[in-house]
């Protein structure tokens, strides 16, 4: 996984923007682990938005992957804002901003 991330600090916000990539075909359990240690790390931060192409296919939500990389959003409150395919030529959900 590989991430960048912008602090933005002024008036009583701390807002945080993290640019997420995830290669095709890396581990999903390594990815969901690193996400994880990431999640935890942002806390501090009053308003996070998560942002990238994390070669997942969100539209398939029976896949094992899906469900949990939801369900660890989920529980950090994060709600997705792409409900369409982004891949147009397969017509996959493979981007995300939360």
């Amino acid at each position: 996984m590989e991430y960048v991330c912008v602090a933005i600090h002024g008036s009583g916000v701390k807002l945080l923007v993290v640019a997420v990539y995830r290669p095709p075909g890396s581990a999903i359990g390594s990815f969901l682990d690193e996400f994880a240690d990431l999640l935890e790390r942002v806390t501090t931060y009053s308003s996070v938005v998560i942002v990238g192409n994390l070669n997942i296919h969100l539209d398939v939500d029976t896949d094992p992957g899906v469900v949990k990389f939801q369900s660890l959003l989920a529980a950090n409150n994060y709600i997705q804002h792409v409900a369409v395919a982004t891949h147009v030529a397969r017509l996959d959900l493979l981007d995300v901003v939360y």
